[in-house]
């Protein structure tokens, strides 16, 4: 949690991290790619020195009222919000 950003609270966990002993065998590099329908979201294929590939996502801060600045989205929100229930189909 000191890395990440509480927007909302995460709870990271090994399968967040599952390539990094990929990451340790050497340099990896990264391909990023603007969304389309978001300027402030962003695509990055990251390509370990083993072959290995993860697909992640970028935001810019300010998509949350921050100042601006890029962070990977990583670990599962531990408070999903509350909606209505889904639509019963007949």
């Amino acid at each position: 949690m000191a890395v990440a950003a509480d927007i909302p609270p995460v709870r990271i966990t090994g399968a967040d991290l599952k390539y990094s002993g990929d990451a340790r065998a050497g340099l990896a590099t990264a391909s990023f790619t603007p969304n389309p329908e978001d300027t402030t979201s962003a695509f990055v294929t990251i390509t370990y020195p083993a072959g290995a590939h993860e697909n992640v996502s970028m935001m810019d801060m300010s998509a949350m009222g921050r100042p601006s600045g890029w962070r990977m989205i990583i670990g599962t929100d531990v408070s999903p919000s509350s909606g209505p229930s889904p639509a019963l189909v007949t």
